[in-house]
């Protein structure tokens, strides 16, 4: 399991930290960027059991760092869009997260990953050993994802953005 970005409280640290304890060395967890303060005695104690932790890595690195996983896991509680979802799913990583961020904007349930509720570590937890043991399901979904993505630049998102004022102009009309 992989996951990018701040080690932090509102990331879902505390839910990451109970399905940490309940899979045990079962699966190997790493984490790549900043520890936040209020979030530094969590990650000592899962470095404790097993998890590693790398400093935040240059942008052109990280295709690097995204090839390592099998699954990318960010149960955030509070956030806004995460880069580091579009990131993952362009690297083709089945994505596990709650709608509390970019997960209802860049995950297909059961396409590319899912979106899970927010402080459910049971419902991670689940999904983490049926990825598990669905080997060929979880590739097969990597395969998807990966074919799937399809890049947004600016003028895109500017553009459907416009379309969807448009609409909505015209139906209070």
């Amino acid at each position: 399991m992989l996951n990018v970005g701040t080690f932090a409280l509102r990331k879902g640290v505390w839910d990451t930290a109970e399905v940490i304890g309940k899979l045990g060395r079962e699966f190997q967890f790493r984490f790549v960027g900043p520890v936040a303060p209020e979030a530094a005695s969590i990650a000592g104690h899962l470095e404790e059991r097993g998890a590693q932790f790398s400093r935040k890595q240059p942008e052109a690195s990280l295709p690097a760092a995204y090839a390592w996983g099998d699954v990318f896991m960010l149960p955030t509680i509070e956030d806004g869009f995460q880069a580091v979802l579009a990131q993952a799913a362009a690297a083709g990583l089945p994505i596990l997260t709650t709608p509390n961020g970019a997960g209802t904007d860049l995950v297909r349930q059961g396409r590319n990953g899912w979106v899970l509720p927010a402080r459910c570590p049971e419902a991670f937890l689940e999904q983490l050993r049926w990825a598990d043991n669905h080997r060929d399901e979880l590739a097969a979904l990597a395969r998807v994802g990966y074919a799937e993505y399809q890049p947004r630049d600016f003028a895109t998102v500017a553009a459907d953005l416009e379309h969807m004022f448009c609409e909505a102009l015209a139906e209070r009309a």
